[in-house]
């Protein structure tokens, strides 16, 4: 066996290999976005929450009710920025 048939045998067998680690790097790459645009989500929804939990007060309302309702527009407004961010950064 020459040089050039051990260097293809070693390719084909290293190929799959890349392919594999590439759509790993990809699944990965793809989930740190995902975990990304929710923790930015998050944020939104606990100023939101923040928001109602003082507004329930100032208007003699249950704290609780005040940080779900607030929660509630803060995740809207969350999803609404994440979705016109990536619409915005798309090529």
């Amino acid at each position: 066996m020459d040089k050039s048939q051990a260097e293809a045998i070693a390719t084909a067998m290293l190929e799959p290999d890349t392919k594999a680690q590439e759509q790993v790097r990809r699944k990965r790459l793809a989930e740190a976005k995902s975990l990304a645009k929710r923790r930015k989500v998050a944020w939104f929804v606990l100023a939101g929450a923040l928001l109602g939990a003082v507004a329930a007060q100032l208007t003699g309302h249950r704290i609780t009710e005040g940080i779900i309702w607030g929660g509630i527009p803060g995740a809207i407004a969350g999803w609404l920025f994440v979705t016109w961010a990536g619409y915005r950064s798309a090529p």
